[in-house]
C-alpha cells in the first residue's frame, strides 16, 4: 500500500454518505456503547473518511460518527485521506484501524466477505492468517457460511453465546429452522457441548421427516414448561428418547431395577445403553453373616435384574 496522507479538519455530518458500507464491517452496532463516552469527553480519535461524489465515505469509526449524531453535532473533527486509492487500499485501511480491539467471528466473516472480490486467492490466505485463521481453502467457505445466518445469529456469535463448531450444520436448516433452533438453545441455556449434542440429535431425527421445521409439537410442548431445571429434564428426556429410541422404553425398568437392589445393599450397573446382556454387581460386607445375607439375596432375587432384558 502507498504512503497515506491525511488531512485532519473539522467535518460537517451531513457531508458524510452514512448508507454505503463499502468499508465498514463492525458487529453489533457500537455506536450506543460509544455514547456516554462521547458526550463526555469528546472524540479522541477522529474516524477516517475518504471524499468521493456520494459524500464521505466512512473507512473507519462508524460508530463515532452515529454517536455524534445521536448528541445532536453538526461538526465532527475527522482525518480525510487524500485520493486516490482503490476499494482493496482502503478496505485494508478498515481492517489495520480495527485488528487492535480484536474482531469477533462476525466481524472477520464480514471482511472476507468484503475482500473476497478485491483480492487474489493468495492475498485472501495472508489475510486469514491476520485473522488468526490458518491459510487453507476451508476458513473461506467456513466464513461464508457465517455470513448466510441471520443477524439473530450473528448477534449469538459475537456475544460468544453460540457454539461455532455448529455453524456449517446450522447453515444447512432452513430459515425456519434455525429459528427455532434459536429459540431452544435460548429456553433450555444450552451450553457449547449441549448445542452440538442437541442440534445432532434434532437433525438426525428430521432426515427421518423431511421439513422445514427442527422442532416437533411435543417438543414446543416441553419447552413450554415454566419451570426452568423441569424444563431441561423434559427436554433431555424427550432427545435421549429421541436418540435411543430402542433403548427408552428401558429406561424406567432399569431404574426401578437398580432402586431395588441398591435397598438391599447391593449396586447394580448394565452396559450403557443395555449394548450387552450383562450386569455388574457391587457390594460389601464387614462380616461373614452379612455376606451369607447378601448372597441369599441374589441367589433368591438376582434374576430380578434380568428381566430387564425381557
Amino acid at each position: 500500500m502507498k504512503n497515506l496522507t491525511f488531512e485532519f479538519t473539522p467535518l460537517d455530518l451531513s457531508t458524510i454518505n452514512l448508507s454505503k458500507r463499502d468499508f465498514l464491517f463492525s458487529f453489533p452496532e457500537r455506536s450506543f456503547t460509544l455514547l456516554r463516552s462521547i458526550e463526555k469527553v469528546g472524540i479522541l480519535e477522529p474516524p477516517i473518511l475518504y471524499p468521493s461524489p456520494e459524500g464521505y465515505l466512512i473507512v473507519c469509526g462508524e460508530g463515532r460518527v452515529k454517536a455524534s449524531l445521536h448528541l445532536g453535532w453538526d461538526i465532527i473533527p475527522a482525518l480525510v485521506l487524500k485520493p486516490k486509492l482503490s476499494n482493496k487500499d482502503l478496505l485494508m485501511i478498515a481492517l489495520e484501524s480495527n485488528l487492535w480491539r480484536g474482531l469477533n467471528l462476525v466481524e472477520k466473516a464480514h471482511f472476507i466477505h468484503k475482500a473476497k472480490p478485491l483480492f487474489p486467492e493468495e492475498e485472501l490466505f495472508d489475510i486469514l492468517e491476520r485473522l488468526g485463521f490458518s491459510k487453507h481453502p476451508k476458513w473461506l467457505f467456513f466464513l461464508e457460511k457465517v455470513i448466510g445466518l441471520e443477524e439473530t445469529l450473528w448477534k449469538l456469535i459475537a456475544e460468544e453465546k453460540l457454539n461455532p463448531k455448529i455453524v456449517e450444520d446450522l447453515s444447512k436448516l432452513s430459515p425456519v429452522g434455525r429459528e427455532e433452533f434459536v429459540f431452544l438453545l435460548q429456553r433450555a441455556s444450552l451450553s457449547y457441548s449441549e448445542q452440538r449434542e442437541v442440534l445432532q440429535i434434532l437433525t438426525d431425527n428430521k432426515k427421518c421427516k423431511p421439513s422445514d421445521r427442527l422442532i416437533s409439537e411435543e417438543l414446543k410442548e416441553i419447552l413450554a414448561e415454566e419451570d426452568f431445571n423441569l424444563r431441561r429434564k423434559k427436554l433431555f428426556d424427550h432427545l435421549e428418547k429421541l436418540k435411543f429410541p430402542n433403548f427408552y422404553p428401558y429406561k424406567e425398568k432399569i431404574r426401578d431395577s437398580i432402586s431395588y437392589f441398591k435397598s438391599h445393599g447391593v449396586a447394580i450397573k448394565f452396559s450403557p445403553y443395555l449394548e450387552k446382556r450383562e450386569i455388574t454387581f457391587n457390594f460389601k460386607a464387614t462380616e461373614e453373616s452379612e455376606l451369607k445375607n447378601i448372597l441369599d439375596f441374589l441367589r433368591n432375587e438376582g434374576n430380578r435384574a434380568f428381566r430387564v432384558f425381557e
